[in-house]
């Protein structure tokens, strides 16, 4: 089902990418090491020519070319077609993807990557007949205040070092680019997208109020009259005097009866201490509490008197923000806030100094894990979720 999913959300991801995507593609926005870093790259140029013939400028998005495992989806106006990509061959300017148009195989033409010393496409020329005349296609240039924003903004490769796992804590990474796991499919990311991953502890402080045990009451010892209590006397003389007291006792309760009858009837007790005593001034209760509240004099009182139990809970989380865009070019801004149990590192030994040395794993309490990649360095390359990658700027 999961397969299913990642697919048709691929499928409008490869409609919406190729075909309505806005902007310019930069030189400096990739990086084609070797000709799998082609597929699924959407190529957006700002102006072509003939040469010695004719050359315009592009608006952008107007033209584009994007390139996946068996073919090459070119938008524009008298060259628009889907071309099947018959193979990519690497040469001394770049690549070379040898063409057939998918609807008329009588269309036999070619994609001419070219890249410069850093490995960045700076041109591409379209040919897509051995009939027609080879089109040249630029790719602009950022300017300085371009790249200024973009630097300010964006993670760039080397920037974010991770020494060890527990290190991701209170660290954000913003990717420049996003690759889809399902189809291949490339994509820019724009400032304004505000996509980015956050790692945050968040720590909760609960507080529980014990109130102070007051100490039990001593039990009253019941007196009872006892043998052996009374020293010095027979049985006789014990029962004698326990009947001696008995009478007392009633002839006591009975005069108390008596005096109780004969006297008037008094006023309620709490009635009779309200009503006779007098609330003082306000000035003279300031006289006899200087500057003092009595509601906060209490109320301390009280506190003293509780302990508190103090309980710290501290949980990590990643929050994961990103955009998905649908096949009638509108956006929809996804957020997706994980719980994280734990995170671990590992280091691949094999890989060389250019290549993906340590891996993070993080994994959540619910769903698949996820991983970052470090370089040799240790700084932030790119992270990869179950459906697709992103990578931070310079690769």
């Amino acid at each position: 089902m999961k397969a299913i999913f990642y697919s048709i959300i691929g499928l409008i991801l490869l409609t919406g990418t190729l075909n309505a995507q806005p902007g310019y593609s930069y030189v400096s926005d990739r990086k084609f090491k070797d000709p799998t870093d082609l597929l699924g790259y959407n190529f957006r140029p700002f102006r072509w020519e003939i040469k010695d013939e004719k050359e315009e400028n592009i608006t952008a998005g107007s033209y584009s070319f994007g390139i996946t495992q068996s073919n090459l989806y070119v938008d524009g106006k008298d060259i628009k077609g889907v071309y099947s990509i018959n193979n990519i061959n690497p040469t001394k300017f770049g690549y070379q993807l040898v063409l057939m148009n998918a609807r008329n195989p009588a269309l036999q033409g070619h994609l001419k990557v070219v890249l410069n010393a850093k490995r960045q496409v700076e041109a591409l020329i379209f040919k897509r007949s051995t009939k027609e005349k080879e089109i040249i296609f630029h790719l602009p240039i950022l300017t300085e205040e371009q790249r200024t924003k973009e630097e300010q903004y964006f993670t760039d490769k080397n920037e974010l070092k991770i020494e060890n796992a527990d290190s991701i804590w209170g660290r954000i990474i913003r990717p420049f680019l996003v690759s889809y796991n399902e189809n291949g499919i490339q994509d820019k990311i724009i400032p304004t997208d505000s996509v980015l991953i956050k790692f945050e502890t968040r720590t909760t402080i609960i507080e529980k109020k014990i109130k102070e045990k007051k100490p039990p009451k001593p039990k009253k010892e019941k007196k009872n009259i006892k043998k052996e209590d009374v020293t010095g006397k027979d049985d006789k003389e014990v029962k004698d005097d326990a009947i001696e007291k008995e009478t007392d006792d009633k002839v006591k309760e009975e005069a108390k009866a008596k005096e109780e009858t004969d006297e008037p009837e008094k006023e309620d007790k709490k009635v009779v201490i309200e009503s006779k005593v007098k609330e003082p001034e306000p000035e003279n209760l300031d006289k006899k509490f200087p500057d003092s509240n009595i509601e906060q004099d209490s109320a301390q009182v009280k506190e003293d008197k509780e302990d508190k139990k103090v309980k710290i809970i501290k949980q990590n989380y990643a929050i994961i923000r990103f955009k998905i865009k649908f096949e009638d070019g509108s956006i929809e801004d996804k957020k997706a806030e994980l719980k994280i149990n734990k995170v671990t590192m590992k280091e691949d030994a094999q890989a060389g100094p250019e290549d993906e040395k340590y891996q993070i794993t993080v994994t959540p309490s619910t769903g698949s894990p996820f991983y970052i990649y470090l370089t040799a360095d240790k700084a932030v390359n790119s992270i990869e979720f179950p459906d697709k990658k992103y990578w931070v700027r310079g690769n």
